[in-house]
């Protein structure tokens, strides 16, 4: 109860009255985030948390929220984007079927009409466009950072030349004279 207590808050702000839908929603989204670690065995066992979850579901209310403030239409590609933004960091493969298998439980709603059971291909982004995008995010004046709707992606460059960066500035991801670099020691 507590875990729909939470998607409810985050995506319909506790509006008491909600349609069928959207407790169908609750429920499937709670079902696939339950499940969701099981494609981390690989990667590192039981990789996602609440907060994954939460910064899904802040993305989703943002993107998915119509004009009116209590109606929230939820959307495939806000959801596919949504999952490469908050449980990546797994294997290609892994990741794929992750996203099935948030997809299945939305399409088992039969309140919500033509949902795709998987998304097609072509529709996932590339590892750099994502960086981008995280990187345009930011918080408008006087909004809350600590309940922002977003959260930057880390890369973490294994090097000891920060060839990662290279890249991305050669790629234009990012400027040099913007990007702080923090370095670490080994652990």
């Amino acid at each position: 109860n507590d875990l729909r207590a939470l998607v409810r808050g985050c995506l319909f702000q506790n509006i008491v009255q909600r349609k069928g839908t959207e407790e169908a929603v609750v429920n499937a989204l709670c079902e696939a985030f339950i499940e969701s670690n099981i494609y981390t065995q690989t990667t590192r066992a039981n990789m996602f948390h609440l907060r994954d979850f939460v910064y899904l579901l802040r993305y989703l209310s943002k993107q998915c929220r119509q004009q009116q403030e209590d109606l929230l239409e939820l959307a495939p590609r806000a959801l596919l984007r949504g999952l490469e933004r908050n449980f990546n960091g797994i294997n290609t493969n892994a990741f794929q079927q992750l996203v099935g298998m948030w997809f299945a439980k939305i399409a088992r709603c039969k309140t919500i009409r033509n949902w795709p059971s998987v998304p097609d291909n072509s529709q996932f982004s590339s590892p750099v466009s994502l960086l981008h995008e995280s990187l345009q995010d930011h918080t408008g004046a006087g909004e809350n950072p600590n309940i922002a709707a977003f959260r930057y992606i880390m890369l973490i460059d294994p090097t000891d030349t920060e060839a990662a960066l290279s890249l991305l500035n050669d790629m234009n991801v990012c400027k040099p004279e913007d990007t702080v670099v923090v370095s670490l020691s080994n652990f």
